[in-house]
């Protein structure tokens, strides 16, 4: 689903870093940490095969 959504790739790359303002207000998410490196990881991969091409 990610990888379909690269247009999302551009727009969450402008957003702010959610998890780091979390923890910075003293909440922390160890689920939200996880998926947000799990999405961090998809986006490097799409990436990598797109210079593959």
């Amino acid at each position: 689903m990610i990888r379909e959504a690269q247009g999302a790739v551009a727009i969450m790359k402008r957003q702010p870093n959610t998890v780091s303002h979390l923890e910075e207000l003293g909440i922390h998410d160890e689920g939200l940490r996880q998926l947000q490196e799990l999405v961090a990881q998809e986006i490097e991969s799409i990436y990598a095969s797109n210079e593959k091409v």
